[in-house]
């Protein structure tokens, strides 16, 4: 099996920053880079299986972040 550098992402990296390194690597998006509903951004990719894999940057006042905080407040 072919193996692929990495790509790496810090917490100052942007979403846009990582899709775009993809894209620049030749592989496709199955899904164009969108701001959702709840104000998170994200794009889909598929990996060598065929699995998909959501790519996502977390709005500072979403649910999800506010949930994971409130986790982490609790010790779990």
């Amino acid at each position: 099996m072919p193996t692929a550098s990495p790509i790496s992402a810090s917490p100052s990296t942007t979403s846009t920053g990582v899709v775009e390194a993809i894209e620049a690597r030749g592989i496709p998006l199955l899904i164009e880079k969108k701001t959702a509903v709840d104000c998170n951004r994200q794009a889909w990719i598929e990996d060598p299986d065929g699995n998909r894999v959501e790519l996502m940057e977390m709005n500072p006042a979403s649910m999800q972040l506010e949930a994971i905080r409130r986790l982490h407040r609790e010790g779990r």
